[in-house]
């Protein structure tokens, strides 16, 4: 009996603790609106261990890693916590010295019950003693295609060693369903902008999976006023290199890891007789030399983006035999009836 009261007592706490949408009343359309901030937007000399927000109904977070935009970056493992109508945000890293700092919550933040974005919600602050208001919009589309691309990652650099392929922004923002994007508070000073498809949430452009583009103009600030503009195109700009060869009894394939045209191969004592495989990332070699240990074959490619490779490789006769094509041989014949325009064909297996 004693048992059957503490589960009836632990199951009614449990309903009683959860936070359900109470039923009946009219639909909530409104979205969340924030009462207060710690720090405040516009605040100066910030140097608090955690950001509190304040609304005027309780909240729950929506992909918060992915929605809450923060420039320059808390770090990765930045913990995101929601209290009723409070969220609670502590960084993983040290602020830096006199450096504004910008928050776009986007729809990282929804009412509890209807799942209302709170609207245009953002907050700047500052470590220092002033606040960097500086801003370059913009807008993204896709080259040959009329569908606007959404949750674009766009980026600013300033150093001319900076390589979108291996190193992290240190300021990026990302575009709406319309295509626009703006990045914020920055310094005066010279940016270059560019755009990728993030798929893998690195913040590193992966060309090989991801769409990119970016301005080659030089954007100074604040003498820069115009509308930045980016096509996204899908290249992939990896240097070609040979990834394998395989050889058998009377062919070598080699593949590369991306396709390039033309391609070229040479042999130190006579013509090497080879074409492409199944596509222009492979090419095989038909081996009409006397058999050795190996030759050695220069191979001189280019791929699409003019990017070339010379290398050389040893291709060598083994015992494993070329894996046999399976397919049917059949024969067909045409017959033409000029009474009525007909032609029929026959196939004889």
């Amino acid at each position: 009996m004693r048992v059957l009261l503490f589960l009836f007592l632990a199951i009614s706490f449990v309903h009683c603790a959860r936070q359900t949408q109470p039923n009946g009343g009219p639909k909530d359309n409104d979205p969340p609106e924030l009462i207060s901030s710690n720090p405040a937007n516009g605040d100066k000399n910030f140097h608090g261990d955690q950001i509190e927000l304040i609304f005027n109904e309780d909240v729950k977070l929506k992909d918060p890693k992915e929605e809450i935009l923060i420039t320059p970056s808390f770090g990765t493992n930045t913990k995101f916590i929601v209290k009723k109508n409070k969220v609670i945000i502590t960084p993983e890293n040290k602020w830096l010295d006199t450096t504004t700092y910008s928050i776009a919550f986007r729809e990282g933040i929804q009412d509890l019950n209807e799942g209302n974005p709170a609207e245009d919600l953002h907050i700047a602050f500052s470590t220092g003693p002033t606040i960097d208001s500086l801003k370059i919009n913009g807008s993204i589309s896709e080259v040959f295609k009329d569908k606007v691309p959404e949750k674009i990652t766009v980026a600013v650099y300033q150093s001319d060693t900076f390589d979108i392929f291996r190193h992290k922004p240190l300021l990026f923002s990302k575009s709406d369903k319309t295509g626009k994007f703006t990045l914020s508070n920055l310094k005066p000073g010279k940016y270059f902008v560019y755009a990728f498809d993030d798929k893998n949430k690195n913040q590193k452009v992966d060309s090989k999976t991801e769409r990119f583009g970016f301005s080659a103009k030089e954007i100074n600030l604040p003498q820069h006023t115009d509308t930045t503009h980016i096509d996204l195109v899908h290249l992939d700009s990896r240097a070609p290199r040979i990834t394998s060869v395989r050889n058998s009894n009377s062919i070598s394939i080699i593949r590369l890891n991306k396709a390039v045209d033309p391609v070229k191969l040479t042999g130190q004592t006579k013509d090497i007789i080879y074409t492409f495989g199944d596509n222009t990332s492979e090419v095989v070699v038909y081996k009409d030399f006397d058999k050795m240990d190996s030759i050695k074959v220069n191979i001189s490619a280019t791929d699409s983006l003019l990017q070339k490779l010379d290398t050389a490789v040893y291709i060598k006769y083994t015992d494993t035999k070329a894996v046999e094509e399976k397919f049917k041989l059949s024969d067909w014949q045409l017959n033409f009836e000029p009474a009525n325009n007909i032609e029929q064909t026959f196939i004889i297996y």
